[in-house]
């Protein structure tokens, strides 16, 4: 087993996002914006479809040298799938509170108000770029959960030998990709971005270390969470 890889997976999609963002910039650039890079940001809603395509399909690979299907994780279980059902929506009480009250708490603390932060992500852009960004909560979930809680957590379990560093390694590394989500060269932006997912991602990473089967039904809350944050962006 390479020892490097998952570590260096858990970078990928930060630095897929921040591809996504420089190919924005470039062409705005082109066109003559002047702050093409901040002005690339507010299309942030989008870059996630790239990432997620490239890392479903790397996961594939990297699965199948394994001898595992990539799309046998999201398999509902046969028996017992009430009580998996059942536990899943008591986990997604925890998240959809810890999805927004840290967000709160950290936009007043550290911008004065929460309306100065939502400034910094949602902004209007064009009709065709939302449109893009559909595919987002249908791709997303299949992509950045078993990234890091299946695939880089078992193989750094495996590597230190300790589920609870495995845990807060990949927590982290998922909190952290938010800050290129998009990227703001703005500290007080980076600490809120990396603050707001952190509980969560330590919650979601724990509840799946502690029920592995939970995935398929957690996958799908994730999606039916991202929906609409999309389409939010339909009404500016």
């Amino acid at each position: 087993m390479d020892k490097t890889l998952p570590f260096l997976m858990l970078f990928i999609r930060p630095l897929l996002f921040l591809a996504a963002q420089s190919l924005i910039a470039a062409g705005l650039a082109m066109q003559g914006d002047a702050t093409p890079w901040v002005s690339a940001s507010k299309f942030w809603i989008t870059f996630p479809v790239l990432a997620n395509i490239v890392t479903i399909f790397v996961l594939r690979s990297l699965y199948r040298r394994k001898g595992i299907r990539y799309f046998s994780l999201f398999k509902f279980s046969k028996e017992g799938w009430w009580k998996e059902l059942l536990i899943s929506l008591g986990v997604f009480a925890g998240a959809s509170f810890l999805a927004m009250a840290p967000n709160i708490w950290l936009a007043s603390l550290i911008f004065g108000s929460q309306e100065t932060a939502a400034s910094l992500l949602f902004n209007r852009i064009p009709l065709w770029a939302v449109a893009i960004a559909l595919l987002w909560p249908l791709t997303h979930p299949f992509a950045e959960l078993p990234l890091y809680f299946d695939y880089c957590m078992g193989e750094i379990r495996a590597i230190s030998k300790s589920g609870i560093v495995a845990l807060l390694i990949c927590s982290l590394a998922l909190a952290f990709q938010h800050i290129t989500l998009p990227f703001l060269f703005d500290a007080k932006y980076l600490l809120w971005r990396f603050g707001m997912f952190l509980f969560l991602a330590v919650y979601i990473g724990a509840a799946l270390k502690i029920r592995p089967k939970l995935l398929p039904y957690i996958v799908v809350g994730h999606g039916l969470l991202d929906l609409p944050v999309v389409l939010m962006f339909f009404t500016f």
